[in-house]
């Protein structure tokens, strides 16, 4: 990681404060500082690429193979130590990054499904380019954990554009 970027500048922070959630040699993820749902995780590519199509081979295998893991630790979170998740949210509601994430955790923390295991059930999105809403140049994907019925990613777009 050579870039002055978010991803970049604090994995070793993250590293240290013992905030990564599943890491391989080329992607690791860490919680969202700014969450949609409990549980809301962020893989994010190790090596500073920018867009999706700049992974190829291994970069490319790890990165992905990185969505499902970081499920698996999520879920693990919540079979041994649910209280670390929120936990996390109680951080970052006391040390915010901006003012987004202070709201963020405030809503986690009382959402009703904090406490619940997520299903299998998530949705992962990437956004590439600015007009596609990437708003940190630096390779990474939105894994949210759901647990209950909502808009699928196709569904949502739907309703933005119409």
């Amino acid at each position: 990681m050579k870039s002055t970027d978010i991803f970049c500048v604090l994995y070793n922070n993250w590293k240290r404060d013992d905030l990564v959630l599943f890491e391989n040699d080329h992607a690791y993820s860490i919680f969202s500082v700014t969450p949609v749902t409990p549980g809301h995780a962020i893989v994010i590519a190790k090596e500073h690429f920018e867009r999706l199509e700049e992974l190829r081979g291994v970069a490319l295998e790890g990165f992905i193979d990185a969505m499902p893991s970081t499920l698996a630790a999520i879920q693990r979170i919540y079979d041994e130590d649910p209280e670390k998740i929120v936990q996390f949210y109680q951080f970052l509601k006391k040390n915010p990054l901006t003012d987004s994430p202070l709201d963020s955790a405030k809503r986690m923390l009382q959402d009703r499904n904090l406490r619940i295991k997520p299903d299998c059930a998530y949705n992962i999105g990437i956004n590439v380019g600015g007009y596609a809403g990437q708003s940190v140049n630096h390779l990474h994907a939105q894994l949210f954990p759901r647990r209950e019925k909502g808009p699928g990613i196709v569904t949502a777009m739907e309703r933005l554009f119409n």
